[in-house]
């Protein structure tokens, strides 16, 4: 990282909180942000850190739920998620999570932006 000159959006499993490496990463002015999976939700900017992140929805887990759609720019990098389906975190599948539709329906199209 400290030979990079060119924006870097830094990816790992583990969200900031669980590693070591916010601080190190905070301080190289090239990291745009951080993606990370492993809660299986999304979210975004609410981890302890001063760099922009996102938490990955689950691609596996509880089946095929959706995705996120990336779309890098000149200058930013946008992400888009495309929910299929949607289970609250700590819930094992099941069709009969009270309010599953419309937890789906309200987060589907929720977007993240990067400036670069």
């Amino acid at each position: 990282l400290k030979k990079q000159t060119k924006p870097t959006i830094v990816g790992a499993h583990h969200p900031l909180r669980e590693t070591q490496v916010a601080k190190i990463l905070e301080s190289h002015s090239c990291v745009a942000g951080y993606i990370n999976g492993h809660w299986h939700y999304w979210h975004t900017n609410d981890q302890p850190t001063k760099l922009p992140n996102m938490v990955m929805p689950s691609s596996g887990l509880w089946g095929d739920i959706g995705m996120v759609h990336a779309e890098l720019t000149q200058d930013s990098a946008n992400f888009t998620l495309a929910l299929r389906d949607s289970f609250p975190q700590g819930k094992v599948r099941s069709s009969n999570v009270p309010g599953r539709e419309e937890q789906t329906a309200k987060k589907n199209g929720l977007q993240w932006r990067l400036d670069l």
